[in-house]
Order: C-alpha cells, then sequence, then structure tokens
C-alpha cells in the first residue's frame, strides 16, 4: 500500500508538472504573467522534473509536499489570468476573459481535479 500512494503522488506530481509546463508554454498565458511570475513557475517547474528524474526517491511525503508547493504558486497566477488580469494591468479591476486561455485553463483546471481527486482526500 505504500508503495502504492508513493506511485499515485509521483504520477499526480508528473501530470501537473506537464500541465504546468504546456500553460507556460502556450504564448495565450505565459505572456499575461510578471516575468517574475514566469521564473517561479518555470523554477518550479524545473525543481519537480529534478525531482522525479534524480536516482533518488524520496518518501511520499516529499512529492505530495512538493505537489503543494507548486499548486500554491501556479493556481494563483492562473486564477488571475483567467480573470482576466494581465502583467500590464496589475491592479486595475478587469472581467473575465473569453477565447483560447479560457478553455485552455478550464479544459487543464478540470483535468487535474480529475487526476488529483485522491490528493485532495488525503490531504
Amino acid at each position: 500500500m505504500k508503495f502504492k500512494n508513493k506511485v499515485k503522488a509521483m504520477n499526480a506530481l508528473d501530470d501537473y508538472l506537464y500541465n504546468m509546463n504546456k500553460r507556460m508554454k502556450d504564448k495565450c498565458v505565459s505572456s499575461k504573467l510578471p516575468p517574475m511570475v514566469q521564473v517561479d513557475i518555470n523554477s518550479a517547474i524545473v525543481k519537480g522534473q529534478n525531482l522525479l528524474d534524480g536516482g533518488q526517491k524520496p518518501e511520499t511525503f516529499v512529492f505530495v509536499d512538493l505537489l503543494r508547493e507548486l499548486k500554491s504558486i501556479f493556481e494563483p497566477a492562473m486564477a488571475k489570468i483567467d480573470n482576466g488580469w494581465t502583467h500590464e494591468d496589475r491592479d486595475e479591476d478587469h472581467g473575465s476573459t473569453t477565447g483560447p486561455a479560457q478553455s485552455i485553463a478550464t479544459s487543464t483546471r478540470r483535468k487535474l481535479k480529475e487526476k488529483l481527486s485522491w490528493f485532495n482526500k488525503s490531504s
């Protein structure tokens, strides 16, 4: 059971990293983020990939903790984009956007919720 939970945590982290990377490569999304947020997100992606690709396999909690850390960096930034925020208008109030960035955000969020449902139950 311990190994199964570790594999689930590793797969959840891998899926989340894949989706983060996919969103960051989308110019509709990344162009709306301030450079420092882009650096933070890209650094977090590299950190996660290094953990998964490294020769050592740490305990399950390391993967779970990193996934929580990634979510705390990535989700607030994506929520701002989903609500129409861009780095040019940081402090202005905007309504929600429509178009490719919005559909990608909705689709990615739905997929992540499905794949990480076990994670939310265990936390």
